[in-house]
């Protein structure tokens, strides 16, 4: 399957929350690499197309025309040969919401992991189940956490070469709170727990003693 307008990774990135960010997007975007890039957006769409009969995705042969927003996409897709584009509506709001965090998310993987790993949608898939899992009136705090650490995460990649970083990549809960300012270190921490507890995100390095989910200085990313 391949698509041809990358409409999904530029709204699901362009939408990840702080404005630095936006203003970064391209760049990491950029940096992906084509077969990456391809990949991140093959997924997605097929993500999508496994959404449409619970109800949550419509999916709809349509004419092609430029569309910019979110909740209203279209994908050209290669099937056999030939050419079918597609126009996505997500009528779920947590569904609408969780998309471009799992894209984001999905991105990120994709700077590690080799095609081989990631090309299947498993990882993507199981971003998206875990992610679908938060109640976005109860988890608020939880959502705005990761939120941060993706976009955290993509300014640290566009920024620095990614080669170079080992480690710093990952946000400390320090970087988060202080992203966070709105919200208490307690909901802070509450809200890392409750993504570990997911398994959405995991300490990637421990500022002291490993299991201390409370020290300021723990490094926090994605788990595949």
């Amino acid at each position: 399957m391949e698509l041809n307008q990358p409409d999904l990774l530029y709204g699901c990135i362009n939408r990840v929350g702080l404005e630095i960010e936006k203003e970064l997007s391209a760049r990491f975007i950029d940096r992906l690499g084509t077969p990456a890039h391809s990949l991140v957006i093959a997924e997605l769409a097929s993500l999508l197309l496994e959404q449409a009969p619970h109800g949550t995705v419509e999916c709809i042969d349509v004419t092609p025309k430029n569309t910019t927003t979110l909740d209203s996409q279209l994908f050209t897709v290669t099937v056999g040969g030939q050419k079918r584009t597609y126009f996505f509506r997500i009528k779920d709001g947590a569904a609408a919401c969780a998309l471009p965090l799992v894209g984001v998310l999905f991105a990120l993987l994709s700077t590690k992991y080799s095609t081989a790993v990631l090309q299947g949608g498993t990882a993507v898939k199981s971003l998206w189940s875990n992610v679908i899992k938060l109640e976005h009136d109860q988890d608020k705090d939880a959502i705005n956490v990761l939120t941060a650490i993706s976009a955290i995460r993509v300014s640290h990649f566009a920024a620095f070469p990614h080669d170079r970083i080992v480690g710093v990549e990952f946000p400390s809960t320090e970087e988060i709170a202080s992203q966070l300012s709105a919200l208490s270190s307690e909901k802070v921490l509450a809200g890392i727990k409750r993504l570990e507890s997911l398994r959405l995100i995991e300490c990637k390095y421990w500022g002291d003693q490993a299991g201390d989910l409370t020290h300021l200085g723990n490094r926090w990313g994605e788990r595949l």
